[in-house]
């Protein structure tokens, strides 16, 4: 009995002996780069490959890279064009030799596709369990566009093409922006899907990386996106369940990449780091390579928090829709909000930030302002122009793309694209009284003025002298054109009648417009205030400007009281240019004054009318201007009260 109990506590000291051991000896990290190399960027995966060599793995650190070349880029180091994996020690070269030679099935080195989950999967599975660490870091790293590949949105525009009910212009414009997509796509690194395989001719979607690191066992620490415009909201959803931390760029990233050398010297000398802590250091020696100036970026993002965050989105979001009423403060914050190299890519901090301080709403603001104090919290680290991570918000003429879809992408299956479906086909005006609207059907309002600088004729007017073709406006509308005009110098004024305004409230101009920019030429937006002086309020020059602009006016006319307002529209400085149009001019004022049913921000004989047709149920019912006495219904009682605050009996 006593020979039995003897060799049982043995066996339990010897258990505890080897543990103790394999707890000291097992690794600290295990940082796992999936170098995808075959494509064009080969040069610099070799390059990145030596920046590790010259650090290389330890006991308590491995650097595990698995390495796809393809032919045709550089031959150095042998000039294979498979895929090896290696275990980087210091001073190793990317050779052959070198490389594991057994994956675990008897053959080492062979052909695959990065662009492919199976292969990025079986790649993470054989490092963990090949070098198992109590962290582990994964680097994808390639060419990198955000959610989306520009070769998809190519094809789709080119099946398009193929259609035959096309419009010659519609025709026109679509291949213009395919030849233009094609440029970006073969001109640049950065305007790819994340790790495109050159020998396969595939990519990986950001589903297809969920699904490769929701395999089971395939859990890291930090994934880490050595790929342009991969600091996106959809991105961190979508692999919210894959890692505790994603390291990515909101802006392009140069071909150098990441700085591997400062990068790996620091956990080598520091090895008991935590996930935060290398994520943090990572953030920290990209942005001391690339210093403080330029437009790089970078930011560590604790996807925990990123579940509170979709909530946050969803609450803000809804109450947004069901107001209705607040949809021109979110295009002002749009106007504001800074863009990456993809312009459908918005800064997200910047976007909410800017509606929280512009709606009307308090209840809006409240719940944008939750959202900003979650991405605060989510934000490990930040380096660079941009605020943590970038978000889809296309510009309005561009449209929603079709692959924005739950199909694609978990996060689109949510309120935000509702969002934006909302936000494109809103009436701005909700919410507004409507103090002037022209959109030039009848020509050039009797009550403006139009300054010729010539006395010429050659100025703003709605003959369309070339016949421009405005994508966003439909004839008539307002232009003044240099290029028709000829070798003359211009400097042409359009001014609007006199407005009256209450400074009290918020004042906006909104406008369509197209400033096509040859060379010096400015175009100017200004206001006068009581017959002041001009403020200018816009200024272009060197740069096309297109679509739908809005103006917050009050910093301008900066009073609380009644004022007189003027708009003017000024070409100046232009010689044988381009041209400037604008359409659909809006002054509104926020708030809708009871029975000012035409909006206009007058009571007289036109809403007598308009409430009149109501009440005999000739035009559809609205109560919100024209219910006088909150009854919920709209008659002739109506009609009395708005007559009376007409002719000023009340």
């Amino acid at each position: 009995m006593r020979n039995t109990f003897s060799k049982k506590v043995l066996f339990l000291v010897l258990i505890s002996f080897f543990a103790t051991v394999f707890s000291f000896s097992q690794a600290k990290w295990t940082i796992m780069v999936y170098l995808d190399g075959d494509n064009d960027l080969e040069k610099y995966a070799i390059n990145d490959f030596l920046e590790m060599a010259s650090i290389g793995s330890n006991s308590l650190v491995n650097i595990v890279v698995q390495f796809d070349r393809t032919p045709g880029f550089d031959t150095r180091y042998g000039n294979w064009t498979n895929t090896q994996r290696f275990k980087v020690t210091q001073g190793m070269e990317p050779v052959v030799s070198s490389a594991v030679q057994d994956w675990g099935d008897g053959f080492g080195g062979r052909e695959t596709n990065s662009g492919d989950p199976e292969t990025l999967k079986d790649f993470v599975l054989w490092a963990k369990n090949t070098f198992p660490a109590e962290h582990y870091a994964l680097i994808l790293w390639d060419h990198g566009d955000g959610w989306r590949s520009m070769d998809s949105t190519v094809q789709e525009i080119e099946n398009t093409l193929k259609k035959s009910d096309l419009s010659q212009q519609e025709r026109y414009n679509l291949k213009k922006f395919a030849e233009q997509l094609k440029r970006k796509i073969y001109s640049r690194r950065y305007l790819k899907s994340v790790c495109f395989d050159n020998t396969s001719g595939d990519e990986l979607t950001i589903k297809e990386v969920r699904q490769a690191l929701s395999d089971e066992g395939c859990f890291v620490d930090i994934v880490a996106f050595d790929a342009c415009l991969m600091g996106m909201i959809e991105i961190g959803y979508e692999i919210r369940n894959c890692c505790r931390i994603m390291i990515a760029s909101e802006e392009a990233i140069e071909v150098s990449g990441f700085p591997y050398d400062s990068i790996l010297s620091e956990i080598i000398q520091n090895p008991e780091m935590t996930p935060i802590e290398f994520a943090s250091t990572i953030v920290q020696k990209y942005g001391e390579y690339y210093g403080a100036f330029g437009t790089n970026t970078l930011s560590a993002i604790d996807l925990s928090l990123m579940n509170l965050l979709y909530s946050s989105i969803e609450n803000a979001c809804n109450t947004a829709i069901n107001l209705n009423n607040q949809w021109i403060y979110f295009y002002l914050a749009m106007q504001s909000t800074r863009k990456y190299d993809d312009v459908d890519y918005k800064d997200f901090k910047d976007f909410i930030l800017f509606s929280a301080n512009n709606v009307s709403n308090q209840d809006l603001a409240e719940q944008l302002n939750d959202i900003i104090s979650v991405v605060n919290s989510m934000i490990i680290a930040n380096y660079g122009y941009g605020n943590g991570f970038s978000i889809y918000l296309p510009e309005k003429q561009n449209g929603i793309d079709a692959n924005y879809n739950s199909e694609n992408l978990e996060f689109a299956s949510g309120i935000w694209k509702e969002f934006l479906k909302n936000l494109f086909s809103s009436d701005v005006t909700c919410g507004f009284s409507i103090l002037l609207y022209e959109n030039f059907s009848d020509g050039m309002p009797d009550d403006w003025t139009i300054i010729d600088g010539n006395n010429d004729g050659k100025t703003w007017t709605t003959s369309n002298p070339k016949n421009r073709y405005i994508q966003e406006m439909e004839n008539p509308f307002a232009i003044v054109d240099s290029d028709w005009a000829g070798r003359i110098w211009m400097n042409e004024q359009l001014i609007t009648k006199t407005i009256k305004v209450d400074g009290s409230k918020k004042i906006f101009l909104t406008q369509k417009q197209f400033f096509n920019s040859y060379g010096s030429e400015i175009a100017s937006i200004d206001i006068s205030v009581d017959d002041g002086p001009w403020q200018n309020i816009a200024k272009y020059q060197y740069q096309d400007v297109r679509g739908e602009s809005i103006f917050l006016l009050n910093p301008y006319i900066n009073t609380n009281n009644i004022a007189q307002i003027k708009i003017r529209w000024n070409y100046q400085n232009a010689f044988d240019a381009f041209y400037w149009a604008i359409d659909d001019i809006y002054i509104l004022q926020e708030g809708i004054t009871k029975g000012d049913i035409s909006k206009d921000g007058l009571l007289d004989i036109s809403d007598v009318i308009l409430c009149l047709r109501m009440a005999i149920s000739l035009d559809p019912v609205d109560l919100e201007t024209a219910d006088m006495n909150n009854d919920g219904v709209v008659d002739i009682s109506d009609v009395i009260l708005i007559l009376r605050k007409a002719i000023g009996l009340d």
